[in-house]
């Protein structure tokens, strides 16, 4: 189905065209409600209008996985819906398997907790608040080294009235 030649053949169309409706149908299968996956294979025979003799019925598999012991819709309303997407198909020639996939139970390591605005999963949350306040710590620490730095170089600079006259200035006096 690549696309290695300038104008495709009737084949890699047909291909195409069956590829494309096989997704579409697979996308709108997902999009229900408690469906996880869901697979669709199509067989739709290219007809050739020079054939004589019987000609192939087109033929489809679709294969659901989905939460829960129940699925989520009907056989019989998948077969129509695939059917109605894909020409000449009848909806008993249509095969759908459903497959249950256990609804997982949440775990305590996956369950999430609040620290501050932060979501985490329980099992991080001591480690994110010795982490928090190890920060607060060393931001306090270096805001007390800066400050106390600060004061200390002010001591040492001498104040404006101390600063004695330059020589000349007292000669002239």
């Amino acid at each position: 189905m690549g696309k290695g030649s300038l104008v495709p053949s009737q084949l890699a169309e047909h291909a195409q065209y069956v590829a494309g409706i096989a997704g579409e149908l697979e996308r709108t299968l997902r999009g229900i409600d408690g469906v996880q996956s869901a697979r669709v294979h199509l067989s739709l025979p290219l007809r050739d209008a020079f054939e004589d003799g019987p000609r192939e019925r087109p033929t489809a598999s679709v294969l659901v996985k989905h939460r829960g012991a129940t699925p989520p819709l009907d056989a019989e309303k998948v077969r129509h819906l695939v059917a109605g997407a894909a020409p000449g198909l009848a909806p008993e020639d249509v095969a759908v398997v459903f497959v249950a996939r256990p609804a997982l139970a949440p775990s305590p390591e996956r369950e999430l907790t609040h620290v501050g605005p932060i979501a985490v999963a329980r099992s991080s949350a001591g480690l994110l608040r010795t982490g928090i306040a190890l920060t607060v710590l060393l931001l306090v620490a270096l805001t007390t080294a800066v400050v106390t730095l600060w004061l200390r170089l002010r001591r040492l600079r001498p104040e404006p009235a101390q600063v004695e006259a330059p020589a000349e200035t007292k000669r002239a006096a």
